[in-house]
C-alpha cells in the first residue's frame, strides 16, 4: 500500500503503540525539536490574529482532552477530539486535525494504550505550536 509518508509513520507509531505504549516517551523541552509555524501566516499574514487565538487555546484544550480522557468521560472527550480535528488544519496546522483524526480511530477501536500515546504528541505538537507562534511573533515585533 503507497500511504503517504506521514500515514506511514502513524500507522508504524500506532503498532509501536499497540504493542508496548510504555516504548513511546517523549519530552516536551528537548532542545531538537522545532517550532512549528501556521502556514496561514506564511501565506496570509494578515489572519495572525486568528491563528494566535487558536494556539493560545490549543495546550489548554488539549490538557482538557487529557483529563476527559482520564475520567473515561467519552462524549466529551470525542467532542474535543473532533473540535481539535476540525480546526487544526484550519488555522494551518494539519499535524493537530492528523493527530485528531488517528485518536479518533484508535478510540473506536477501543485502543487506549494507543490513544493516550497519541494524546501524549499531541501535547508535544502543542508546545511546538506554541513555540512558533512566539518565534513568528518576535520576527513581526
Amino acid at each position: 500500500r503507497n500511504l503517504p509518508i506521514q500515514s506511514q509513520k502513524r500507522i508504524t507509531l500506532t503498532k509501536m503503540l499497540a504493542d508496548d505504549p510504555m516504548q513511546y516517551k517523549t519530552d516536551t523541552k528537548a532542545p531538537d525539536i522545532d517550532p512549528i509555524i501556521s502556514t496561514i501566516l506564511t501565506d496570509e499574514p494578515e489572519y495572525a490574529d486568528l491563528v494566535e487565538v487558536f494556539v493560545e487555546r490549543l495546550p489548554p484544550t488539549v490538557l482538557k482532552a487529557k483529563q476527559l480522557f482520564n475520567e473515561k468521560n467519552w462524549p466529551q472527550f470525542r467532542k474535543e477530539i473532533h473540535d481539535l480535528k476540525g480546526m487544526g488544519g484550519s488555522y494551518g496546522f494539519p499535524m493537530v486535525t492528523e493527530l485528531a483524526g488517528e485518536i479518533g480511530i484508535q478510540l473506536r477501536n477501543d485502543n487506549a494504550m494507543a490513544v493516550q500515546g497519541l494524546l501524549q504528541e499531541l501535547e508535544v505538537i502543542s508546545v511546538r505550536i506554541t513555540e512558533g507562534m512566539a518565534s513568528y511573533e518576535q520576527k513581526c515585533a
